[in-house]
Formats: C-alpha cells, sequence, structure tokens
C-alpha cells in the first residue's frame, strides 16, 4: 500500500476515534457558543443549558420573532411548550409593551368546530387552583379581567360549568368589593330593542331547585334579596311564573305601591 494513502487512513481512523468520545460525552459541555444572523441554521433534537436568557428579536413589521409548528395530523401536537420549576413561575407568559391599540398579551386561535381558542387546565387534586384567570389591573377606566364574545346566533359569551355531582358548587361567580351605589357582583345586558330577550336567566333541573335566588345577609338596611324594575308605562318590575301553579306579579310603584297581584 502507497505510504501516503496508508497515513491519510490511519488519520481519518483517529478522527472517527475521537468523534466517538465526544458524542459519548454530555453535548451541552461541548458545543461552543456562538452567534446567530438571518439564513443561519440552529441543531434539531438536541436540548441546551444556560444560565441566561436567550432572546430572539425580529424588527419587521408583522414579523413573527419564533414560531413552533407542530404538523402531526393526530395525537396531541404541541407548537410550543413552556415549563416553570419555581412556585411562583410561568410556564408561558406573553407581554403586549404598546400603550395604546388593541393588543394581546397571549392570543390563541383554533380552526377546529369544535377547538378552543385559549385552554387552561389546573391539575391539582385539592385546593384552590384556577385553570384561566383574568386580571385588569387599571384603577380606573371600564376594565375587564374575563371578556367572552360569541358571534354565532346560539352562542354563550361566557360559559361556566362545575362537574362536581356533590357539594355547593357555582358555575360562574361574580364579586365586587365596591362600596360605591350601583356596584354589582355580575350583570346580565340583553341590548336587543326587540323580541324576547333576557338580561339574567337562571335554571335548575332538580325537583327542589330555584332557578335564581337572591340573598342579603346584612340585617340592617333597605336591602333587597331580589329586585327588578322596568322603565315601561306597562312593564312589570318582577315577574314569576309557575306552570303548574297561579301567576304571582311582585310590583311597587310611587304612585300605588301594591305587594301583590294574582292571576
Amino acid at each position: 500500500m502507497d505510504r501516503r494513502k496508508l497515513f491519510r487512513r490511519l488519520a481519518a481512523l483517529a478522527a472517527l476515534g475521537v468523534t466517538g468520545v465526544l458524542l459519548s460525552q454530555d453535548k451541552t459541555e461541548l458545543l461552543p457558543q456562538v452567534k446567530g444572523a438571518n439564513g443561519d441554521t440552529v441543531t434539531v433534537g438536541n436540548v441546551f443549558i444556560g444560565t441566561s436568557i436567550t432572546q430572539i428579536t425580529n424588527t419587521s413589521a408583522g414579523g413573527t420573532a419564533i414560531g413552533g409548528i407542530a404538523s402531526g395530523s393526530s395525537g396531541t401536537e404541541i407548537g410550543v411548550y413552556g415549563e416553570s420549576d419555581s412556585t411562583s413561575g410561568n410556564g408561558v407568559e406573553g407581554y403586549a409593551k404598546a400603550g395604546t391599540g388593541t393588543t394581546s398579551g397571549v392570543y390563541g386561535q383554533s380552526a377546529s368546530t369544535t377547538g378552543t381558542g385559549v385552554y387552561g387546565y389546573a391539575s391539582a387534586g385539592a385546593g384552590s387552583g384556577t385553570g384561566v384567570q383574568g386580571i385588569a389591573a387599571a384603577t380606573t377606566g371600564t376594565t375587564t379581567g374575563v371578556y367572552g364574545q360569541s358571534n354565532s346566533p346560539d352562542g354563550t359569551g361566557i360559559s361556566g360549568f362545575v362537574s362536581a355531582t356533590t357539594g355547593v358548587t357555582t358555575g360562574v361567580v361574580g364579586t365586587s368589593q365596591s362600596n360605591t351605589n350601583g356596584a354589582v357582583g355580575a350583570a346580565g345586558y340583553s341590548k336587543a330593542t326587540s323580541g324576547t330577550t333576557l338580561g339574567v336567566y337562571g335554571e335548575s333541573d332538580s325537583t327542589s331547585g330555584i332557578g335564581v335566588q337572591g340573598i342579603v345577609p346584612a340585617t340592617t338596611g333597605f336591602t333587597s334579596g331580589v329586585y327588578g324594575q322596568s322603565a315601561s308605562t306597562s312593564g312589570i318590575g318582577l315577574f314569576g311564573y309557575a306552570a303548574a301553579g297561579p301567576v304571582i306579579r311582585l310590583v311597587y310603584t310611587e304612585s300605588r305601591p301594591r305587594l301583590a297581584e294574582q292571576e
């Protein structure tokens, strides 16, 4: 064999041996620090560990800094996954810095006919966890902690469901700590100017259930468990109907107060 070819083969074998040693070691200790630029590639399928933030900035208008795509057509696919081990950490956090405009810290969209745009799940088996929480931190203005909207003629803006079959559960609860007159824990508005619309609707399937109940625990003051008001000249402040019994109308007017009417 030619001596030059022999040396080249020995050098190739030595290089393979060094490569095998490198591959058997921890990749995170061997990968050099590099600077990226447009067009550079990254290694796929590897795990990298660091102690400082890794940041990618896209300065173009309407651009996306980081995009994750799970192209599998079946299975529990995840486009972007975030995890935090801290007791006060966030797995995924989004922040919209603009002081004006219709911005979103985190935006979710689903094209499925049965999909969910944003889904929150509190997996703890006990405690007081929250699946999805919204906070409007502004101390002035008409702010909304959680907002729901449906464009369907049969849709629901916000729906609450408790699957437990026992216990004093609540599908949707509203709380207000304001002491200003007119403050409301939960409010329902039906803004259509025609049709038999409902501002607030309650239903119970129990044989001893109550569709809507109001309780005021205060022992003093002019309080109302349930209050109804109608601005119409032929309206009813509070109307109750029992399909198996008489209709009871509770009426209070400035000119002629009446406690009840029965039909």
